[in-house]
């Protein structure tokens, strides 16, 4: 049976989509790399599928209504994780 890692997040606001995936898949594969780097680099390659349950939007709907987006609010810019 081929190895699954689910990563589900907590219930506060969160951020967008795409960067926050971004954000947990980089810390993930930081720490694994720490502990075991043929382990990680199992996850880099697809071997074990990482897969991302994201219900931030409508946590964000619900905690913050329309104050929160996916942009920087001082920039008006799309807020992106640096890889």
């Amino acid at each position: 049976m081929a190895k699954h890692i689910i990563l589900i997040h907590g219930r506060n606001t969160k951020p967008a989509q795409a960067p926050y995936q971004d954000l947990q898949k980089v810390s993930l594969l930081q720490g694994l790399n720490r502990i075991d780097s043929t382990k990680a680099k199992l996850i880099e390659t697809g071997d074990v599928k990482l897969t991302f349950a994201y219900y931030g939007d409508v946590n964000n709907d619900i905690l913050g209504g329309d104050k929160l987006s996916a942009n920087d609010p001082t920039t008006g810019t799309l807020l992106v994780c640096p890889i």
